[in-house]
């Protein structure tokens, strides 16, 4: 359909009228399988007049006709009556009845509700996929790693305004321009994921919080006092709307709570209890404000503390194995210069390659240790572990490799 989508919202009565196009003649077949999907959408509704079905009935039959026939002299036929439906259809559309604001309301909540709905059934998949993206940038030191230790509501926030920098200076952005986006990508790169893809999971998942983290506390800790007061208000008055009759305790139980975070809360002048936008948090709710940003700044810090850890403990595993991979590198080659020969017999060839392949042994010993820590760094906590456990590999790594290089020296002097 040319300018609007084939599809339409669930909460609407009916699928978008198709638009006319330009002549009968551009009416392609894909855009009569468009006009037939249409039409086959209104024909399931229960309450078309009888008017509108024998339209939508001689509508679905030129649709059809116009796929089916094989003569071009037909289907400009059945394109032409096609182009005069939809004008029909435009033409008349000013009859439609518009929505009042109370239905235009409910839309938009019903809709909100579907969001909300969605991120409550992939919230958690959202959250693993992003935590992979955050240990995996901590873990590899990725460039601007430290850019992602914030909420991902902030992060979504910075990668928006400097997405917006990015693509109005066309090229002729600097890496300070960017940080955040700098980190993400190269997040991403470290993942394997595409930019978009992972762009896509931050905007998505930081709604989601917006959406499911908007309790009482939540917003008081943030200091929205408008918006809470705004939901104080509407919620006492749909209590009889969600609660079902019969129920009445609930309503006056609910009533309380909500009168009490009012009282406690807010300073409310007389005449302004049905305007929530001139309420005006109290010395109370400022304190208590205070202590719950208290209480986060420490979990952040406690955080902060173990991320830098982390990236330590990686660090120094990571000079461990070059140490011990130069350990093994120094066994293969020996003390002998490569342009040095000697005589061997039989037995001592026999002894050398098994000397050779427990060195050999070695080798993969420390790759497959690697393949371990790759595969545990997924998570934090198992990260931690691995990171914990390979410094007692490495030293079972070393043993071994001096051993491998004891037994190269040996050989050396009876050769």
């Amino acid at each position: 359909m040319a300018g609007r989508s084939q599809y339409f919202s669930y909460l609407s009565l009916d699928p978008l009228a198709p638009v006319p196009e330009s002549s009968p003649h551009s009416y392609t077949p894909e855009k009569v399988e468009e006009r037939l999907k249409y039409v086959r959408e209104r024909m399931k509704e229960r309450n078309i007049t009888p008017r509108s079905e024998i339209f939508l009935q001689l509508y679905q039959e030129a649709a059809e006709s116009a796929l089916e026939v094989t003569s071009e002299a037909s289907r400009n036929s059945c394109c032409t009556r096609l182009y005069r439906y939809d004008r029909f259809i435009q033409e008349n559309s000013f009859l439609c009845e518009e929505r009042t604001s109370a239905q235009k309301e409910l839309e938009e909540k019903l809709l909100k509700l579907k969001r909300l709905e969605y991120y409550v059934r992939y919230g958690d998949y959202l959250a693993r996929e992003l935590s992979i993206l955050k240990d995996t940038a901590t873990t590899l030191q990725t460039d601007n790693h430290r850019e992602l230790q914030q909420y991902w509501t902030t992060i979504a926030d910075e990668m928006k305004a400097e997405k917006k920098v990015f693509n109005q200076r066309s090229g002729k952005t600097g890496p300070e321009d960017i940080p955040t986006l700098l980190a993400i990508w190269a997040a991403a790169a470290a993942v394997k994921l595409s930019r978009g893809r992972v762009e896509c999971l931050i905007e998505n998942y930081a709604e989601r919080n917006t959406l499911v983290h908007s309790g009482v506390t939540q917003l008081m800790q943030a200091g929205h006092w408008s918006q809470l007061a705004t939901n104080l208000y509407h919620d006492a008055k749909d209590l009889l709307m969600v609660i079902p009759p019969g129920m009445e305790e609930d309503i006056e139980n609910m009533s309380a709570v909500i009168s009490s975070l009012r009282a406690r809360y807010f300073i409310i002048d007389e005449g302004d209890e049905d305007d929530p936008d001139t309420w005006r948090a109290n010395e109370e709710a400022v304190r208590y404000r205070h202590a719950l940003r208290a209480e986060t700044d420490a979990k952040n810090k406690k955080k902060a503390e173990i991320v830098e850890e982390m990236v330590q403990r990686a660090g120094k595993a990571a000079e461990k194995r070059a140490k011990q991979a130069e350990l093994v590198e120094n066994a293969i080659l020996g003390k002998r210069k490569a342009s040095q020969t000697f005589p061997l017999g039989e037995e001592m060839l026999a002894k050398k390659s098994k000397e050779m392949e427990k060195v050999v042994g070695i080798q993969l010993q420390v790759t497959r240790k690697e393949s371990e820590l790759d595969n545990l760094y997924r998570t934090r906590e198992k990260a931690v572990d691995a990171l914990g456990n390979l410094g007692e590999a490495a030293g079972e790594v070393g043993d071994a490799a001096e051993d491998a290089v004891s037994a190269m020296g040996y050989l050396d002097v009876e050769g």
